[in-house]
């Protein structure tokens, strides 16, 4: 087989045309895939035909203008604009012409609201003084109670102990001062206790005070007292008189007593003195209503004392 492709035998050479229309029909006995060389048994060359050097030339390409890009914003036309962008001119500002002034009239003062209520008077310094401490004692009072309610045990045991020594404190002037009206009495054993009306009595006559014997009856132990020419002002003078010729009440004796069942009750008492360092006695026997006043006294005292009684 030779290496190189020779021309067939023609006397034309054949065209560009020709040599398409021919070369597939001298082709189309092939082989698809062509075999390896040492497989292969072509006895004869494959002939290829070449193209001309003298073809005619491909005619020249024409372009069409490239189109004018479309704008993406509504700026006016023409686009672009010139850049940097041109400021409008302003106007030149126009001559000075003379204008109107016009006056305005001063504001009439408001007139006053008849339905307003005055304005609170200004408040006098005694007045802020005497209002400051009560509200620093309100104030002081709203705090305590405030501790008290965050600190519920502590104020609790606070509390029972300030009760504690109350309690006792009053226990203790008890013992050491007994009541004055029961001090100066003398009770015998099993009798039933003094009304307060009774207790009065003896207090008057002791402290020589006739007002307050007199409020020791009751309504109608005063009424009666008056129909017997008795008074609060003759009772004192009495007292008085006692009190001026040295009459001295040292010691009331609670010598017996009765209450009956609507509360009201019957007492004797002896009272002890002396006048000018000589003893003497009053014994008054007393009835009385049952809120323990006196309805009824009586003095039944011998004439032969020396501090007679009424």
């Amino acid at each position: 087989m030779s290496d190189t492709l020779q021309p067939p035998p023609s006397a034309e050479t054949p065209t560009d045309e020709q040599a398409r229309d021919t070369a597939p029909a001298e082709a189309a006995p092939q082989a698809i895939w062509p075999a390896w060389p040492a497989e292969a048994a072509d006895p004869e060359p494959v002939r290829v035909p070449i193209l001309s050097a003298t073809s005619a030339a491909p005619p020249a390409e024409q372009r069409l203008p490239a189109p004018l890009p479309t704008p993406q914003h509504n700026y006016p036309q023409p686009y672009p604009q010139p850049y940097p962008p041109q400021r409008p001119q302003t106007a030149p500002p126009a001559p000075y012409t003379s204008q109107a002034v016009a006056v305005a009239e001063a504001p009439s003062e408001p007139k006053p609201d008849l339905y307003a209520p005055p304005p609170p008077k200004p408040q006098s310094r005694f007045w802020k003084a005497f209002k400051w401490p009560i509200r620093q004692a309100i104030k002081g009072i709203y705090l305590l109670f405030s501790a008290a309610g965050r600190h519920k045990i502590t104020t609790a045991i606070i509390v029972a102990t300030l009760l504690l020594f109350t309690l006792g404190g009053v226990t203790i002037y008890r013992a050491l001062h007994p009541d004055t009206l029961d001090a100066h009495i003398t009770t015998q054993a099993n009798l039933p206790p003094l009304p307060v009306g009774v207790k009065q009595w003896i207090e008057g006559y002791r402290t020589f005070n006739g007002q307050e014997a007199w409020n020791a009856l009751s309504a109608g132990g005063q009424q009666l007292e008056m129909q017997r020419g008795n008074s609060a002002e003759g009772l004192q003078n009495l007292l008085d008189q006692y009190k001026s010729q040295g009459v001295e009440f040292q010691e009331f004796v609670y010598t017996g007593g009765y209450v009956m069942s609507d509360g009201s009750g019957q007492y004797m008492v002896t009272a002890k003195g002396t006048q000018n360092g000589q003893q003497g006695v009053l014994t008054w026997f007393f009835l009385t209503d049952a809120t323990g006043k006196i309805d009824l006294e009586i003095n039944t005292t011998p004439q032969r004392s020396s501090a007679s009684g009424q």
